[in-house]
């Protein structure tokens, strides 16, 4: 980890980050295996990795490396209420917006750790709501600052929304979570020259907000449309019929609707 941090050859860093990703995982292994001293060596090593991105100043090991870390050795779950905190409480708004880029990251890459994730997220909801409060009304120096943090609340936001089966806000974020969060993006929509790139995010939070959940939404179902490419129903005796005979079938009803000519009168026929 300290050469991967501190290294000042870049070739030698990416190395020493590979080798450290591969005892991590080792560790993880051994940890899962039972082994109490794996599972404190990997529990210490989870906190560094948080530490060394987002308090220590002069490192190299950010958010590409903790990234690796989070796929690579499954720490979605395990960093997730750290990286939430952080997301609230990181010294400047470029680390609190990476702290949520990574949590959004985490929320993406559950798979077969859904479960986990989903008990880390809850364990952590009052820092996620404060974390997205926080970015919501703005507040930030540059107008591109708050668009990417807005970017990074809103796939969080999302990402929860998803592995929470697209529920109610209120399911998931409690009633005064969402009632919170619903204020901070009204309050950032009425803001004054509001940034194109900021309403746009600012509207994807509000629609996830908003969202009946699957179990309102399927009380009024629509009548199912008409399937595309379905054949109208045809007379008895057509489904059967080519196209070839349909067509001397039509030809030959012409025949008969046709008009008979007039019998010749006996006069006509005197002349």
């Amino acid at each position: 980890m300290y050469m991967a941090a501190r290294e000042k050859e870049g070739d030698v860093r990416t190395a020493a980050s590979k080798c450290y990703l591969m005892l991590l995982r080792a560790v993880l292994a051994a940890a899962r295996g039972g082994s109490a001293a794996a599972a404190a060596l990997a529990e210490a090593q989870q906190a560094a990795i948080v530490a060394e991105v987002f308090d220590k100043k002069k490192t190299h090991w950010g958010l590409a490396a903790a990234s690796d870390a989070v796929k690579q050795c499954a720490l979605a779950a395990a960093l997730l209420p750290a990286l939430l905190d952080k997301a609230a409480s990181a010294r400047t708004e470029f680390l609190r917006t990476e702290a949520l880029q990574l949590c959004a990251l985490c929320l993406r890459a559950a798979g077969p750790q859904r479960a986990e994730v989903l008990a880390a997220a809850g364990s952590a909801m009052p820092a996620f709501v404060k974390a997205l409060a926080k970015v919501a009304p703005g507040g930030f120096s540059k107008p591109p600052r708050w668009a990417d943090a807005l970017k990074q609340a809103a796939s969080c936001l999302e990402g929860l929304h998803a592995l929470h089966a697209k529920a109610e806000a209120a399911a998931f974020l409690g009633a005064d979570g969402a009632k919170q969060l619903r204020a901070a993006v009204r309050h950032g929509l009425s803001a004054d020259d509001l940034p194109p790139k900021c309403a746009t995010q600012l509207q994807r939070m509000k629609k996830v907000l908003e969202a009946k959940g699957a179990a309102a939404a399927g009380a009024s179902v629509p009548a199912p449309a008409k399937a595309k490419g379905a054949k109208e129903a045809r007379a008895p005796g057509s489904a059967d019929k080519s196209p070839a005979k349909r067509k001397a079938a039509a030809a030959l009803g012409g025949v008969k609707k046709a008009k008979k000519a007039p019998a010749a009168t006996p006069e006509a026929v005197q002349a």
